[in-house]
């Protein structure tokens, strides 16, 4: 037997048991909803609508679906009409196709090509694969949340939107449960949370782009609550408020925050905040694009185990901006070979800030921000170069070790002489106080010393002004300035050489108890 439509199934009996129909459609013949049947004269079962059907005239029987590939919305009767005129809820249609997966089984269910209008679809306690084909879902109603997930799920190709700015559906997916892929999905609406996940452990997105606010930058697209051990990678995300969001809020039970969060290849865009971690453990960053950040390009509140390795970061021109930060209450952080940037409208800014311990700051290149502020002893900064930086890295606990840092003027070592009188300066390692008032290091400079391009080891006291101990020059000239008694020495074994204030050159074996505690041994023509 033919049924051209459901309605027409729906209405006709079997004649014999085993009795095969072909149905052309649900809707219209050839609308994806048509398939094989057979009749089960004996079935009482429940009618889901789409592979098990029952006949209005009779109470036993039912016809029931060949099934040979994943269940398909449209034989649920989904229209997914691409006629944005006049759209049809597809929201029931979605719901008896998950349904007939039953609960804590596995299914696998397939959205051909269309588009589909939703108000809020529920996957429950299922295991389920979603092949969206490149269909789009788009919410029409005002439901809290699109598409909620409390089991495992695999989402692919897939992309959802608003009807209309009046929808004031907040959130696109709320996730919890082990072991979900979402993978080549879109959206591109002003939603508060697109993918907000909770309570949600070893599950993998890849291939995300999400445009959310074009105009007012508003909304978190991630957003961790008590996640455990996730990977996020090769992703595009951008206009928010923050790419990456981490909340305070602990387990119920186990008391945890988010911790061994993975993001990667990620590409993110103007954010006001790139990652955002109010709390967390092993947030690890690793080879991504970070552009057009507002006021951070990643902050972390508390925790621990900051890792932000081979990452791109980029101001939007907002004063005030930090590259990379994180509060006394962040306890370990690993900062190590990142760009970060800004542009020349920033006039005041930081390439990085943190005050809590064992901060690792090392090979970064920052153009055009602020040295920085790591303030805990326990932490170490080196080998980084600074472009267009006006200062340098600021200190409050001395202990801590500052080496082998690079300031250069512009864009690149300079060449021939810098502008500016005394020690203008292409290179430095310096460890300053919080007021910047005590500092010590090594500047690579042509200055006031014969116009000679070297090496000057200075300290300051008071007031940021700085102090020469030691001068080496490029015709390998060494000079200890006169620094007054005691001051200025020359040591070489136990042999102590200086210049008195007679300005007589004197010799002594051990350390002198005054200026003319030495033998002369040459005097001023």
């Amino acid at each position: 037997m033919f049924f051209e439509t459901f309605a027409v199934l729906s209405a006709t009996p079997g004649t014999t048991a085993g009795e095969q129909a072909t149905l052309g459609g649900y809707h219209n013949s050839g609308d994806d909803g048509g398939g094989e049947f057979y009749w089960d004269s004996s079935s009482t079962e429940t009618a889901n609508g789409g592979t098990i059907v029952a006949v209005t005239s009779v109470s036993t029987g039912r016809w029931k679906r060949i099934i040979t590939v994943p269940l398909n919305v449209r034989w649920f009767g989904a229209w997914g009409y691409t006629n944005t005129n006049n759209p049809q809820d597809d929201t029931a249609a979605i719901s008896s196709t998950i349904n007939a997966v039953p609960v804590s089984q596995t299914g696998s269910i397939v959205f051909p090509a269309g588009t589909y209008y939703i108000s809020a679809i529920e996957l429950g306690n299922r295991i389920l694969t979603i092949d969206g084909q490149g269909s789009s879902l788009v919410c029409i109603g005002n439901a809290d949340v699109a598409i909620n997930i409390i089991n495992t799920a695999d989402i692919h190709d897939l992309n959802v939107s608003k009807k209309e700015a009046s929808v004031t559906t907040a959130t696109v997916f709320r996730i919890s449960g082990i072991r979900h892929k979402f993978r080549n999905i879109q959206t591109g609406s002003t939603f508060t949370i697109v993918f907000d996940c909770y309570d949600m452990k070893e599950s993998h997105f890849s291939m995300i782009r999400v445009d959310n606010d074009i105009t007012g930058y508003t909304g978190n697209i991630f957003s961790f609550s008590y996640c455990v051990n996730n990977t996020i990678s090769q992703s595009m995300l951008g206009y928010c408020d923050n790419a990456f969001y981490f909340s305070s809020t602990p387990h119920p039970t186990g008391g945890y925050k988010s911790e061994g969060i993975l993001i990667t290849e990620c590409i993110t865009v103007f954010a006001d905040a790139a990652v955002n971690i109010l709390a967390g453990t092993q947030i690890s960053l690793i080879g991504n694009v970070f552009d057009f950040c507002s006021t951070y390009g990643i902050f972390q509140s508390n925790g621990q185990n900051l890792v932000v390795h081979g990452n791109w970061i980029a101001a939007r021109g907002v004063n005030g901006f930090i590259g990379i930060g994180g509060t006394v209450n962040l306890t370990g952080a690993s900062i190590v070979g990142n760009q970060v940037q800004a542009g020349a409208t920033v006039t005041s800014g930081s390439a990085f800030s943190f005050s809590g311990k064992n901060i690792i700051v090392s090979s970064n290149y920052y153009i055009n921000l602020n040295g920085g502020l790591v303030t805990d002893s326990s932490s170490q900064v080196f080998g980084n170069t600074f472009s267009g930086s006006a200062t340098g890295i600021a200190n409050v606990a001395g202990a801590t070790i500052a080496l082998g840092n690079h300031r250069t003027i512009g864009y690149g070592l300079p060449s021939g002489s810098i502008a500016g009188t005394a020690y203008s300066d292409c290179g430095f390692t310096a460890v300053n106080d919080v007021n910047a008032s005590y500092r010590a290091g090594v500047k690579y400079v042509r200055g006031s010393y014969s116009d000679q391009l070297g090496q000057r080891f200075y300290v300051s006291a008071g007031a940021g002004v700085e102090k020469d101990v030691f001068i080496l020059n490029e015709n390998m000239d060494v000079g200890i300035p006169d620094q007054g008694y005691n001051k200025g020495k020359l040591i070489l074994g136990n042999y102590f050489f200086w210049v008195d204030a007679n300005g007589r050159l004197r010799i002594k074996n051990g350390r002198p108890t005054s200026d003319t505690d030495g033998t002369v041994v040459g005097t001023q023509a």
